[in-house]
Parts: C-alpha cells; structure tokens; sequence
C-alpha cells in the first residue's frame, strides 16, 4: 500500500473531512476481500506470535493511538482473535497514580514493555494521557532531571 497520500506535512493545513475518504478501502472494494486478508493476517499474527513465543529472544509492541469511539477495541479484537491470550496482554493507560507521577514520563511504560516471547498492545499511547495530565493540572510536563 502506498501511504504517501495519507501523510500530512506539520506544515501543511488538513481537514479529515474534507481531505480523507473516510470508505477508502485501498484495493479491497468489497467487505468479503478485506475479512478474508484479515483472516489471513490473523493467522500469520498467530504463527510469527508462536515463533516469538519459542523464540523467547525479542518482544513486540503494537500501540493504537485514536480518539475514542473510532474502533480502537474493535480493531485490537479482530487483530488478536487468532493470538494464543497467554502470549499477549493488552493494557491501558489511565491517568497517571501519585506514584507514576513521582517519576518521569516514560516509567510507567516502560515497566509495561512486554517480557521477552510476548506481545504487549497498549491501547492509546501512554504519551497522550501523561502529557494532558500534567498540562491539566498545572505542574508542567512530567519529566525527570534525575536521569
């Protein structure tokens, strides 16, 4: 797939209703072609999860990032309906506890990276909530000068 029409220069002006299809399929004009590439995918997700797995060398992190009611959910249960549950943990980034806010912005994350032989999915990105937390509140962008 071609991604350049879908990039947007930081200086460039977009509106996504204007500028997006938001139907666009690609080459899958039909909803059969593109449940049957994703069943494809799902299984070949499930055998690269299984060599992962046996492998227990290297992690994967797979972060979806969306505004809500977009179908990041959706996409993350057809995506991993064919991955063996014991290998993958999905987790989700609330507002930061006192305890995550005494240290800087990446330590939670980080703790959260998957252990080797797994895949971890973090529904939205840490980055987001850390940032508007802090702006919200007043005390500035969380980071540490410790390190």
């Amino acid at each position: 797939m071609n991604h350049d029409s879908f990039i947007v220069l930081p200086s460039s002006k977009t509106s996504s209703s204007k500028d997006y299809d938001p139907e666009y399929g690609g080459k899958y004009q039909k909803k059969e072609d593109i449940a049957d590439k994703l069943q494809r995918d799902v299984e070949r997700l499930s055998t690269y999860r299984d060599i992962l797995y046996a492998n227990n060398r290297y992690a994967a992190l797979l972060i979806f990032q969306a505004l809500d009611a977009v179908g990041k959910d959706s996409t993350m249960k057809h995506v991993t309906s064919g991955i063996n549950p014991r290998g993958c943990r999905v987790l989700s980034f609330k507002a930061p506890s006192d305890e995550e806010l005494d240290h800087d912005c990446l330590w939670r994350s980080c703790r959260a990276l998957p252990e080797r032989g797994r895949i971890g999915i973090f529904n939205r990105s840490y980055y987001e909530e850390v940032l508007v937390e802090r702006a919200e509140s007043g005390k500035g962008i969380w980071v540490s000068s410790s390190r």
